[in-house]
């Protein structure tokens, strides 16, 4: 039996498709639920899951309301206790964990603690925030490594993974770009207003930085002020994620209500999400989905601050820093390039083979018991 976990609608966008291959193969599985999955600001998106056919085996309340590092530690410390529970009474095979969420850090401690066979999918990248520490640290509790790049790989190996367990298979979020047709109409039944998705827009996507979080609403609103300065395109303003800081940004978005061109999505499904991101005319703002997704469409990203910083880019991608005049010179840049559908993370075709490799660790087996592996150590 293998165990997904999902705690946010950005994990779930990742084991999406390996959900549907393990479902049509007829591998044992369950989901677990957590965190964002649960909250109403997140509306609640643990239905998205439960809407594309899937029977969610436990759902854990573990977020604790608040805006400052010291609450997302007691929601981690809830957390471990849930995770520490549910294992205890029942132990799969494989706890598959994707990312480096800080609320997904819990399920890994309780994993490991339980002696259980830990997969990993996408270790080994680097980043900002406290996400690129807690990353590293899933990756050594883990025993099973699925890195999207050869990059991340060679990250695992140097941190003496077991090159035996490194698969090396892409982003799985591919795989579901590559089946959505981006021709159909988005189903805005979710959406707070209705938008013309014919009339040219930016995305705005921008999430609190953990190591700068006093800084949140500040940052955002020299982004505001620089999209300002193109009143021909609408703006389509996704809420940002729970992690310290989140309240200020929200309090600056909030400020936009009323004002003409601004439209606000707190949350739509990720074939949606696709559809919007492969017509925009620019991404703008720090999400992964910018760095990892967007290539697939060659839509033009302005990533802004220090999030992403590390992270491997596609060429559509410009970095700049929380400077008004420095990502407004970026967004006129991206509006006169055009980018080709390239992107370093995949082609489309790898929960069929991550699939195929779980299903031997079931067959086979892991070994629990760790040990550090020097490079080029035989």
């Amino acid at each position: 039996m293998i165990s997904f976990i999902s705690t946010h609608r950005s994990d779930y966008a990742k084991i999406k498709s390996i959900l549907c291959e393990v479902r049509k193969q007829n591998v044992p599985f369950n989901i677990i639920v957590a965190s964002s999955h649960l909250s109403e600001k997140s509306n609640y998106s643990y239905h998205d899951i439960e809407k594309d056919g899937f029977e969610i085996y436990e759902k854990l309340n573990t977020s604790i309301e608040g805006n400052a590092p010291h609450i997302m530690t007691a929601s981690m410390g809830m957390s471990l206790i849930h995770f520490s529970k549910l294992f205890e009474r029942f132990k799969p095979d494989i706890v598959f964990i994707c990312g480096d969420r800080f609320d997904i850090y819990p399920a890994a401690i309780a994993s490991s603690m339980e002696n259980i066979a830990i997969a990993h999918l996408q270790g080994g990248e680097i980043s900002g925030t406290i996400d690129e520490v807690i990353r590293h640290s899933i990756t050594k509790l883990s025993h099973i490594h699925f890195p999207a790049t050869a990059n991340a790989q060679k990250r695992i190996l140097q941190m003496g993974e077991n090159p035996d367990h490194v698969h090396n298979v892409g982003c799985p979020s591919l795989d579901i770009i590559t089946k959505v047709d981006t021709t159909k109409p988005v189903n805005q039944d979710l959406f707070i207003e209705k938008i013309n998705f014919d009339l040219p827009y930016f995305i705005l996507l921008q999430h609190p930085d953990t190591t700068e979080h006093e800084n949140a609403g500040l940052q955002i609103k020299e982004t505001f002020k620089a999209i300002e300065q193109f009143p021909n395109f609408q703006k389509l303003v996704f809420w940002p994620n729970i992690d310290a800081g989140h309240k200020k940004i929200v309090q600056e978005i909030r400020k936009k209500k009323n004002e003409p061109g601004y439209y606000f999505i707190r949350h739509c499904s990720f074939e949606d999400f696709v559809k919007i991101m492969a017509k925009a005319s620019c991404m703008i703002g720090n999400s992964s989905a910018g760095i990892r997704e967007a290539a697939s469409f060659g839509t033009p990203v302005v990533n802004i601050g220090k999030r992403q910083r590390g992270r491997q880019t596609n060429q559509n991608t410009i970095t700049v820093p929380y400077d008004f005049h420095k990502i407004k010179e970026a967004i006129d840049i991206s509006l006169k390039e055009k980018y080709s559908a390239n992107n370093i993370y995949g082609n489309g075709s790898s929960s069929k083979v991550i699939v195929e490799i779980l299903k031997t660790y079931l067959k086979n087996g892991i070994s629990i018991q760790k040990s550090f592996h020097l490079i080029g150590e035989k």
